[in-house]
């Protein structure tokens, strides 16, 4: 069974690991939202480069919004929410499950916060 609290824990951890990283917006969700799911932009990149990147260490993310998933559009639901144009475009997606902890999805969000950097210096 998912245990809601383990999945807010999660995501607080993710939140604590992209916490230093500037023109980073979490996407905010409703206190009845799924708090398994987490979109976040980066001001910068491209998500298509940041997915590569995590990819390459394990990290499993997606962009655009999950009922178009696949698709190469941007989100038109983050359009609809009035996000910025430039943060839709660095926005990714990361799932959590009733497996992650706290403590490794915080390691995680520093790992995305040191690949951001790196692609904001090259």
């Amino acid at each position: 069974l998912w245990q809601l609290d383990s999945l807010r824990e999660a995501r607080l951890g993710l939140l604590e690991g992209l916490s230093d990283v500037p023109d980073c917006q979490v996407i905010e969700q409703q206190e009845d939202d799924w708090p398994g799911c987490i979109n976040v932009g980066f001001k910068g990149i491209h998500a298509e480069t940041l997915l590569v990147r995590l990819d390459m260490i394990g990290i499993s993310a997606s962009s655009g919004s999950a009922c178009s998933s696949g698709a190469r559009e941007l989100s038109h639901v983050l359009e609809a929410m009035q996000i910025e144009l430039g943060r839709i475009r660095g926005s990714i997606r990361i799932s959590i499950g009733p497996e992650n902890s706290a403590q490794q999805l915080r390691e995680i969000g520093l790992q995305i916060a040191s690949i951001v950097a790196d692609l904001r210096h090259s």
